[in-house]
């Protein structure tokens, strides 16, 4: 079965971000994620994978800039729709049901 939606980001030095934001909804959603990190200096990268090990983390090995790093998150979509959000944002999974709908 083809999954529904898969949510893209991209990070660049974003963790704390993404720890803020995103974290809540990460932790309880069974939807597909991917995150390309896109070599963060900061160990950025790092930090993704090891706290959402369940989703796809993806680490660049150079920084690629913002448009070929979502590609890269595109590509990797197996789902009907793609979603690509900001780090900043905060998610909720009834907003995302809506858009569903």
């Amino acid at each position: 079965m083809i999954s529904d939606i898969t949510i893209i980001s991209v990070s660049y030095n974003s963790a704390d971000v993404f720890l803020s934001s995103w974290r809540n909804f990460l932790e309880k959603t069974s939807r597909s994620v991917v995150i390309v990190d896109n070599a963060s200096s900061d160990g950025s990268g790092e930090i993704l994978s090891r706290t959402f090990s369940g989703h796809n983390v993806v680490q660049m090995d150079r920084n690629v800039g913002y448009g070929r790093a979502a590609n890269k998150g595109l590509a990797l979509c197996r789902s009907r729709y793609a979603l690509l959000l900001n780090p900043d944002l905060t998610l909720f999974e009834e907003l995302i049901n809506q858009l569903l709908l």
